[in-house]
């Protein structure tokens, strides 16, 4: 199971429409993060190929894990536009004396 640390302004803290988004954070998150990884996967099996037919191929999977992951990342955001979730992978920092380790962080961000 994944750690998870998330970050937003303190004033969104009892916001309905952040805590309507946050109800299905997780399942939405590991949503994301499997396509990630199922992206990033296939990416790396392209280095592997040698034939045209074979690289077109995987050409096709790339695109649409691609797709699949826009999707993951579409839902992971609903409803919070113009803010959006960044997610960063292996989180380490100290905030007031305090260690923070994480899987993954999530920092409410103004995508303006």
């Amino acid at each position: 199971m994944n750690t998870i640390a998330i970050f937003y302004p303190k004033e969104f803290r009892n916001h309905p429409i952040l805590q309507e988004n946050m109800k299905n954070l997780n399942s939405n998150l590991n949503t994301w993060i499997n396509a990630k990884e199922t992206y990033e996967r296939e990416k790396r099996f392209m280095d592997s190929l040698h034939f045209d037919s074979e690289i077109n191929k995987q050409r096709e999977i790339i695109k649409n894990t691609e797709i699949d992951l826009k999707k993951a990342d579409e839902k992971l955001n609903k409803e919070i536009s113009p803010y959006k979730w960044r997610v960063i992978e292996r989180f380490v920092t100290c905030i007031e004396g305090q260690d923070i380790r994480a899987d993954y962080a999530l920092f409410l961000e103004d995508k303006r």
